[in-house]
């Protein structure tokens, strides 16, 4: 068993005082995830798993996961379009990463060397740009609007990716990485009326919600 092996306890012990750095060592394959898994399991709190390269991250990411651990894999920084701009996926990815150590979830974020030279807002710059909507809300749509622009949002005519948003009359629809698909926001002067889920393919409205989450990006296409 891996709990009586001395070596083992020596890393547990290390990691419950809070030692901001161990090297899981002497353990091959998925017993190093094991062993991690272990650790998270007897004391929950945010992890940062450093590995070698995206391989190893991909095995790591699923060996964490098999073992019962809420594994997180950190995207890597990815080159910018040939037209300008960035990938957004990416982007999203981070910033529900981002979201959730901030909340304190006792997750293992996965990352390899590269990985940690993304691009991130301080954690104050995040919450503070961090937009939190709820139907009924009263506010200046031209003020969200503006949010939006520092948020990282690109405005586009039409929104059928993350990071995007759009104004049609009393309609604002935006793409946060919060949800699997964007939402329409519908107001009233200066009400929100309602908030919905829509198809992007269809931009048919399908689910109602009481609120949401803009999380912050990246700027986007320059």
């Amino acid at each position: 068993m891996l709990t009586d092996w001395p070596p083992f306890h020596a890393l547990a012990k290390a990691f419950a005082e809070g030692h901001p750095c161990l090297r899981v060592a002497g353990l091959a394959g998925a017993a190093r995830a094991l062993a991690v898994a272990e650790l998270l399991q007897a004391h929950p709190r945010p992890a940062l798993v450093l590995v070698a390269g995206l391989a190893e991250a991909h095995r790591w990411t699923q060996d964490l996961r098999f073992f019962g651990v809420p594994a997180l894999e950190f995207p890597t920084p990815e080159p910018r379009l040939w037209r300008g701009g960035r990938p957004r996926e990416a982007d999203a990815e981070r910033a529900v990463i981002c979201r959730r150590l901030l909340a304190g979830e006792p997750v293992a974020v996965v990352v390899t060397p590269a990985a940690l030279d993304a691009e991130l807002r301080a954690p104050a710059d995040f919450t503070g740009e961090t937009i939190r909507l709820a139907a009924g809300d009263s506010l200046d749509r031209e003020l969200l609007l503006e949010a939006l622009g520092r948020a990282g949002y690109e405005r586009v005519d039409t929104v059928v990716e993350v990071g995007q948003w759009s104004v049609r009359g009393g309609i604002v629809d935006v793409f946060s990485p919060s949800h699997a698909g964007p939402a329409r926001l519908e107001f009233l002067g200066d009400e929100l009326e309602s908030i919905r889920l829509f198809d992007p393919t269809s931009q048919r409205s399908v689910t109602p919600l009481d609120e949401w989450l803009v999380l912050p990006l990246p700027a986007g296409a320059a």
